[in-house]
Parts: structure tokens; sequence; C-alpha cells
């Protein structure tokens, strides 16, 4: 049934976007050891939390939108307006902290990956409204996929460094909104 095939295909996704995490974090550790390690969960945790707060806005979108029948361009009007009203601000004082503590480099990576992973979450809800879950599997592979192909490689044989996996970290949300 279309619902069973749904299911098996999300349920395959998240068990996929489990195991390339561990295996690219199992690489990240291995090459840039424990402090690399502790910087790539730190930002990861940082987005994590942020993304949480604001789960609130993909329910909303789902409720108007599905429920209430508002068209879908007044909705993602209104969801764009949040999202950057929210995710701006936010960005803008974690850069900021990046920039100037040291210890907080990281949070530079976050910050330009935060509007983008906000406005992916919040966009869901139009697609859970209208069933497209293949488009929100996709959109979650992104970051777990993409971003470890790129990273992986250039770590292990080119240079061993934070940026070059933060820079793929933060890019693969771009690229996923």
């Amino acid at each position: 049934s279309n619902i069973a095939r749904k299911s098996l295909e999300t349920f395959a996704v998240r068990v996929s976007t489990q195991l390339l995490a561990a295996v690219g974090g199992v690489v990240i550790a291995r090459t840039l050891l424990t402090i690399g390690k502790g910087e790539y969960t730190y930002a990861g945790t940082i987005l994590g939390f942020i993304a949480m707060m604001t789960m609130g806005h993909t329910r909303a979108v789902l409720w108007q939108y599905g429920k209430r029948g508002v068209p879908a361009m007044s909705v993602f009007r209104v969801m764009l307006f949040v999202v950057v009203a929210v995710a701006v601000p936010l960005s803008i004082a974690l850069a900021a902290i990046g920039m100037l503590v040291p210890s907080q480099h990281s949070l530079l990576f976050v910050a330009a990956a935060l509007p983008f992973g906000i406005f992916a979450q919040s966009a869901a809800g139009l697609f859970l409204a209208d069933g497209d879950v293949r488009t929100l599997n996709i959109a979650e592979l992104i970051p777990y996929v993409l971003a470890p192909l790129v990273y992986v490689p250039i770590i292990l044989f080119v240079d061993r460094s934070l940026s070059v996996v933060l820079t793929a970290w933060a890019g693969s949300y771009v690229v996923a909104a």
C-alpha cells in the first residue's frame, strides 16, 4: 500500500542517515582526534537545540495549510517572514560570539547553517500536508549524505581540517533548503 511504501522509505532514510552519521563521525574522530570531533558535535548540538525550539513552526505551517486550507503561497510568505525574523538575529548573535570568542569558532558555521535549517524544517509542514514524503526524505538525506561525501575524502587525502568538515556540514544545509 501507499502508506506502507512511504513508511518503509522513511524508515530506510532514518537508518541510512544514522549509519552515515556514524561513519562520518568515526572518520572525523580518527583524523581530527577528539578536539575536532568535539567541535563538530558541538556545532551539531547547537543547531539541533535551536531547531527543536522552532519545531512548533512546522506544526503551525502544517495546521494552516493542511487543516485550515489557507493557500500555500500565503502560508509560505508568513513562514518565510517568521524564519527570517527568528533566524537572522540568532545567526548574527552566533556569528558575533564565534568571531569574538576564539573557543567558539564553530558557531560561525552554525550561524551560516541556521537560517537554512530552520527554513527546511518549517517548509516540511507544506510537504507533509501534501503527503509528499519523498521530498522530505530527500531533503533529510542531504546533510547526512552530501556533507560526508564531501568532507571524508578531503580530510583523508587533502586537508585534515575542521574548517573543511564544518564548511561541508553548513553547506549541506544550504543545499537541503
